[in-house]
This record gives C-alpha cells, sequence and structure tokens, in this order.
C-alpha cells in the first residue's frame, strides 16, 4: 500500500487482500492507509470539481471535438 501510486491501485490492493483485513494486528495496520485512501479520494474529486469549473465549453478540448465532429455531451464526458 505504501507503494501504490493513486487511489485506484489502493483500492485494488484493498480488494485483493482484504480476507486479511479481519485479523486484529493487520487491521489496525491498514488504518492508516485507509485515512490515506480517504485523503486521495478527496483531492481526486476535488481536482475533478475544479476542472468542471473550468468548463468544457471554454477548453481547448471543445474546440477540437467540435472540429471532429464529436457531439458536445460525448466530447464532455472524454474530457472529464
Amino acid at each position: 500500500l505504501g507503494t501504490a501510486k493513486n487511489a485506484n491501485e489502493m483500492f485494488r490492493i484493498f480488494s485483493r487482500f482484504h480476507e486479511l483485513f479481519v485479523r486484529p494486528h493487520i487491521g489496525g495496520a491498514i488504518r492508516e492507509y485507509q485515512t490515506q485512501l480517504i485523503q486521495r479520494v478527496k483531492d481526486d474529486i476535488e481536482s475533478l470539481h475544479e476542472k468542471f469549473k473550468q468548463q468544457y465549453v471554454h477548453s481547448k478540448a471543445n474546440r477540437i471535438s467540435r472540429s471532429n465532429d464529436l457531439p458536445p455531451t460525448s466530447g464532455s464526458i472524454i474530457w472529464a
């Protein structure tokens, strides 16, 4: 868990070894990483929120999508 680069990697590790977490000693050691995971998810959500505040319609991605005849909704989903 200490080497996980992002929240997705941490989730993968947690799901893979979930059965071991019920052991008291292991469960206590994992709590620190659960806190880190929650913080990373919060940071990712905040980053995504900031990106959407910039608005897709004013982005360079919108201009590129329009030039490729991509519908606005599809372009905004890809942009996110």
